[in-house]
């Protein structure tokens, strides 16, 4: 079975963004997928400080939800990633999301 999972980074559980994850995973459902929506508001992500812990360690030395929420997105066979637009770029709660990534 194919896993979807999007990834709103939106504090608007209700707004436009939020919608638009859950019809793109409905669609996914009715084709056959498991799907799954994750809210990073209802997250802990720490920021990233540069200290390469990540790459010495091969794991940050944060302790968050990081961890949990990167193995969703390795694990799944599609992502959605859904965030307003603030200043001309996506929301910072996405832009913590992408920093972690390693």
């Amino acid at each position: 079975m194919v896993n979807v999972v999007a990834f709103g980074g939106t504090a608007r559980r209700d707004g436009l963004v939020s919608r638009m994850c859950s019809r793109v995973l409905e669609g996914a459902a009715d084709a056959g997928a498991s799907t799954e929506l994750v809210n990073l508001y209802d997250h802990e992500i720490e920021h990233c400080i540069g200290c390469w812990s990540c790459y010495r360690e091969g794991t940050c030395f944060h302790d968050d939800d990081f961890e949990a929420l990167f193995t969703k997105l390795r694990d799944a066979d599609a992502v959605v990633l859904g965030s307003p637009v603030y200043v001309g770029s996506m929301s910072g709660l996405m832009k913590t999301f992408f920093d972690r990534h390693n």
